[in-house]
């Protein structure tokens, strides 16, 4: 989702070189090269500068990295946060009864206990429930 482009740029400035980052991505020079122009051209901005034989990254490529190192971050964390719904182990946990149950049962009713606190446990246990608390609280 986010533009592969960013990646590109982001391995050239650790890799140094067009042909390492290349090689680091599974791409030929070439078109490690039209990625970064055409994002230059997307953007308004001159990313690189030449540099003898290479290039180097301009103060706006550079700024741009860090944003694009905080985008990968974040998107990592998405998808870590994700994978337990894909998983179907993530989700909401509703637990309802009928009033006069729950009255009756007291001060604890709040808290996960007993045959059903174990299940949830032991099936879901970062699930969040009322009040902050986790089932593992």
């Amino acid at each position: 989702m986010i533009d592969p482009r960013l990646q590109t740029l982001r391995v050239l400035h650790q890799r140094g070189t067009v042909t390492a980052t290349a090689e680091a991505l599974h791409l030929t020079p070439s078109t490690v090269s039209q990625q970064l122009r055409q994002l230059s051209a997307r953007l308004g901005l001159e990313l690189l500068e030449p540099a003898g034989r290479n290039v180097r990254l301009t103060p706006a490529a550079l700024a741009l990295v860090e944003h694009a190192d905080a985008l990968f971050v974040r998107w990592e964390e998405a998808r870590a946060d994700l994978a337990g719904y894909a998983d179907g182990v993530a989700g909401r946990l509703r637990i309802t009864g009928v009033a006069t149950a729950i009255a009756g049962a007291g001060a604890g009713a709040g808290t996960l206990s007993g045959r059903t606190g174990a299940a949830a446990r032991g099936a879901a246990p970062h699930t969040a429930v009322p009040g902050g608390r986790t089932a593992r609280q």
